[in-house]
């Protein structure tokens, strides 16, 4: 059997970002559909008509709407990628329960304000739809590992994490939020400062902290990146060090090598890496696909999206009180 899926919105996330030929890796929904050999992507909506036809062409679907209402009268579709503007989704969410959808892959941020997440969560779950957030770290088991050697005091205690990001605490910054996370548990108070150096009209680039549960806290400071980018965690323990690439992920590993001449321990580079033969988006679609044959939760579940979303939202709000440390709920 396989499902029947559309996509909503094809712009770079949707179809776009595998424009480049040079690279045979998917970096999109419309890719993920297209491999996945249980999945068939048969309608695509936009309500731009140069994007519908481009697309359309390319994967050979003949289905294609300007209106996503029109799309869901029209076709018997099992899963929707909804890949809009984030003040869309529940909208969007909201016309889809009704026409017996099986699993819902948004794109991050779940939506543009709390009461919108949770009320797509609630409407998901009344309607048994598994609702899966496109926070992609989440599915490879690279971050996993992670994890797992640094609950193994692999680096030691931690000293400092310093984390580098871009375009926007929204934008990129609910990734951030998800991955801090995903590696150091629940966030539970920011504090936030914008950075005006960059630009902000939209979405804001806040540096500040980010203070977890168990006690670690994360500084965040975000760069330019439309001069080069530098997407990165740094964990310094008292036994090594982790320098993780969370755009590529990938990591660089340094344990204690030897005592120097001087009063100084030296660290170096050691071999750490971990193949993945899947991409992330492939990874997150064939999760759905499992939970909606199982009934079971997903990696990312709408409350992880909504908990990402909260704390970036807290980090704006703390930057425009001098940097107010704000509390997050416990739950």
């Amino acid at each position: 059997m396989k499902y029947k899926c559309a996509i909503i919105g094809l712009g770079r996330i949707g179809c776009g970002f595998d424009d480049d030929n040079k690279t045979p890796k998917i970096h999109t929904h419309a890719g993920a559909y297209t491999k996945c050999s249980k999945t068939k992507l048969v309608a695509l909506c936009d309500i731009d008509k140069k994007k519908l036809k481009k697309y359309s062409e390319k994967y050979g679907i003949s289905k294609k709407y300007q209106n996503y209402h029109e799309m869901f009268k029209q076709e018997n579709i099992d899963i929707i990628s909804i890949c809009t503007d984030a003040k869309s989704h529940l909208p969007i969410v909201k016309a889809a329960v009704t026409t017996g959808i099986k699993g819902i892959f948004v794109e991050k941020p779940i939506s543009d304000t709390n009461s919108d997440a949770k009320e797509i969560i609630k409407i998901c779950n009344k309607n048994n739809i598994i609702l899966q957030v496109d926070h992609q770290r989440r599915f490879s088991k690279f971050y996993y590992e992670i994890r797992e050697n640094l609950s193994k005091e692999k680096i030691g205690e931690i000293q400092s994490i310093n984390i580098f990001y871009g375009s926007g605490i929204i934008n990129t910054g609910t990734h951030l939020m998800d991955l801090i996370r995903l590696l150091f548990g629940e966030i539970m108070w920011v504090e936030g400062f914008l950075n005006e150096d960059l630009p902000s009209e939209k979405d804001p680039n806040i540096d500040g902290l980010v203070g977890c549960k168990n006690g670690t806290i994360c500084r965040i400071k975000s760069l330019d990146l439309r001069k080069f980018r530098v997407l990165e965690f740094d964990i310094i323990g008292t036994k090594g060090r982790f320098r993780i690439d969370w755009a590529d992920s990938t990591a660089k590993y340094y344990s204690i090598n030897k005592k120097s001449g001087l009063v100084y321990t030296e660290i170096k580079e050691k071999k750490f890496s971990i193949k993945e033969n899947k991409e992330h988006l492939l990874l997150g679609l064939e999760n759905i696909i499992t939970c909606i044959q199982k009934k079971s939760q997903p990696l990312c579940t709408g409350w992880d999206g909504y908990r990402s979303l909260i704390s970036a939202l807290s980090l704006i709000s703390s930057s425009k009180h001098n940097g107010k440390r704000i509390m997050l709920p416990a739950k």
